[in-house]
């Protein structure tokens, strides 16, 4: 949804000093995360293994998704996609189930819903710029209700998947979620937040900004941690950064979106 002269500015030249200064700090972050082992002292060439570079390509594609969407940029579908892929490889990799069944079955599906979603609003706008939309009450008791229902599900899916993975495919039972409670609710505000997103409404962000609830309960257990080892402290530091880079993103997206709705709101008046 880039208009003709955020095209010839290019990429750099079409962001604002806070959108520069985001990407910055957050791709020098990725690329720490990506580096850390070998200041842990593992080899250079331990980093180039194709898991590491999908985890770094995941992490640069989460920066300029939080860039887009706040710009509410059709574009921003393209990085999404990619890093969900690329997410749901990891936690595979990891054994980390729940997340690859967010990633792939629940979230997905919207995204690509969400694409043709935005493309349709686009083309039906005169300035090629989707259609940002706003919550009444009764969608907000809706959309409460609902939200209680289905993390009342999750965390019964979530409980029993051990079980329920081995009863279709055998094997060696997974360990259990050790906070089913806290995951399918996060599970739940992502899906629902991204649902929102798919439909543009500035409503998603309240549910972005709750979904960075991980940063306070990290601080909490950083502090809690009795152990600090070099290895300990950069996993904690990297998954800090990147809470704090979503949470930054949410706060800020949130501001943009509203301030776009009134903008096309009071052209539309005239």
């Amino acid at each position: 949804m880039m208009s003709q002269v955020e095209t010839k500015k290019g990429f750099w030249g079409s962001l604002s000093n806070f959108q520069k200064g985001f990407f910055i700090i957050f791709i020098l972050a990725s690329i720490f995360s990506f580096i850390s082992p070998v200041l842990l002292g593992s080899k250079m060439s331990d980093l180039f293994t194709p898991l590491a570079i999908i985890g770094l390509i995941c992490s640069v594609t989460g920066v300029l998704t939080s860039i887009y969407q706040a710009r509410g940029e059709i574009i921003v579908y393209l990085f999404l996609i990619i890093n969900t892929l690329t997410y749901a490889w990891v936690s595979y990799k990891g054994a980390l189930y729940g997340q690859v069944i967010q990633n792939i079955i629940l979230l997905l599906p919207i995204q690509i819903a969400g694409l043709i979603s935005w493309k349709k609003s686009m083309d039906k706008s005169t300035d090629n710029k989707i259609e940002i939309k706003k919550f009444n009450f009764i969608q907000w008791v809706i959309t409460i209700i609902s939200l209680l229902i289905f993390w009342f599900i999750y965390y019964e899916f979530l409980s029993h998947l051990p079980q329920i993975l081995h009863a279709i495919f055998g094997g060696k039972m997974i360990a259990p979620d050790p906070s089913p409670k806290l995951d399918s609710l996060t599970t739940v505000l992502t899906v629902m937040a991204m649902f929102l997103t798919s439909r543009r409404f500035i409503e998603q962000w309240w549910f972005w900004i709750f979904c960075n609830i991980g940063a306070v309960l990290f601080i909490e257990g950083l502090f809690k941690t009795k152990v600090f080892t070099g290895s300990v402290l950069v996993s904690d530091l990297s998954g800090a950064l990147n809470w704090i880079q979503y949470g930054v993103g949410a706060i800020y997206g949130f501001y943009l979106w509203k301030k776009m709705y009134n903008e096309r709101k009071r052209t539309h008046s005239i």
